[in-house]
């Protein structure tokens, strides 16, 4: 099973990263896994998992939902990453 992952950071220091990284490091045991991260995201050395840091940044997203609409789209999705069984996204927006 392919399996991409989308979140804001992986920086164990912080909530969403601990919870991303505890959840990456568990997957790729089992499944074909990408994370996919913002583009101005740090390179952290303990991450042992396919990254891809493709994403628009977060803050930029946060402002811009026509951004949200279109990458996070059906037709955004293929066009981007085409062949995964499972998408699953880890931003969470109060909006």
């Amino acid at each position: 099973m392919k399996v991409i992952i989308f979140s804001h950071t992986a920086d164990i220091r912080g909530g969403y990263g601990h919870i991303t990284h505890e959840l990456c490091k568990r997957l790729k045991k089992s499944v074909d896994l990408l994370l996919c991260l913002p583009r101005g995201e740090t390179r952290h050395k303990y991450i042992d998992y396919p990254v891809q840091y493709v994403l628009p940044d977060a803050s930029s997203l946060l402002f811009r939902k026509s951004l949200i609409k279109i990458f996070f789209s059906r037709e955004g999705l293929d066009k981007h990453f085409r062949g995964f069984d499972l998408i699953h996204s880890l931003f969470a927006f109060p909006h």
